[in-house]
């Protein structure tokens, strides 16, 4: 079974050439920080209280990320919202992309090449060997989005991840976009997430969107 994280990454990689889609790269490690939060509460380690992070299990998750994620909270002398773990996830746990890139790796589904840039640059690239994994993902949102079927909370999650990364374009062909688009914003807005997502988990991903949103704007400005 793959996590938030994991899922995430796999649509943020381009299929070909085996890196990050440029689109994505700013709100990538911001996204994959609020998967982590999001998981940690999925798995019943944490909840939010008046708008900040509460730890209610401290035994380990079973995962090198969300561990790492959870000791990170469990060590602040002060309890802090969404917004500032999200930050400082990022900003703490070092190889944040790579190190679910590297679990992917494991699982063999990606691979690690070396290539050159200009003949030069060295770099990495992560192109897919098993695509299954990632066509099961894609076929599930090809069914929330365009065949209408209900998602679950974590579903809504993943799916509001890949809007804040900008990544809806790479899922589906141009005569599908708008229909997709138009699908997920009624989810995310109306009823629908209501039924399907607690409060805790809405809040989380709000707070993600908003980072997202500043990181991509700041780095927006800072590159004219």
């Amino acid at each position: 079974m793959l996590s938030l994280a994991e899922k995430l990454m796999l649509i943020a990689l381009h299929d070909e050439n085996g890196s990050i889609i440029s689109s994505s790269t700013t709100a990538l490690p911001y996204a994959i920080a609020g998967t982590l939060i999001v998981e940690l509460h999925l798995k019943g380690k944490i909840t939010l209280t008046n708008g900040k992070v509460e730890v209610v299990d401290k035994t380990p998750a079973g995962d090198e990320l969300l561990d790492k994620a959870l000791e990170l909270i469990m060590n602040s002398k002060k309890q802090r919202d969404v917004q500032y773990w999200v930050c400082q996830i990022v900003r703490k746990i070092e190889k944040l992309n790579l190190t679910v890139i590297e679990s992917l790796i494991r699982k063999e589904i990606l691979r690690k090449e070396n290539h050159k840039i200009l003949w030069v640059i060295p770099t990495k690239r992560y192109p897919i060997v098993n695509v299954a994994p990632e066509y099961e993902i894609r076929g599930r949102i090809h069914q929330i989005l365009i065949q209408k079927d209900t998602p679950n909370e974590e579903e809504i999650a993943l799916l509001s991840l890949i809007k804040a990364c900008d990544l809806l374009n790479v899922l589906f062909p141009k005569t599908e976009r708008k229909m997709a688009k138009a699908r997920l914003k009624k989810l995310i807005e109306n009823e629908v997430v209501g039924k399907a997502v607690s409060s805790v988990v809405e809040e989380i991903l709000i707070a993600v969107t908003v980072v997202i949103a500043a990181s991509v704007l700041a780095s927006t400005t800072n590159t004219k």
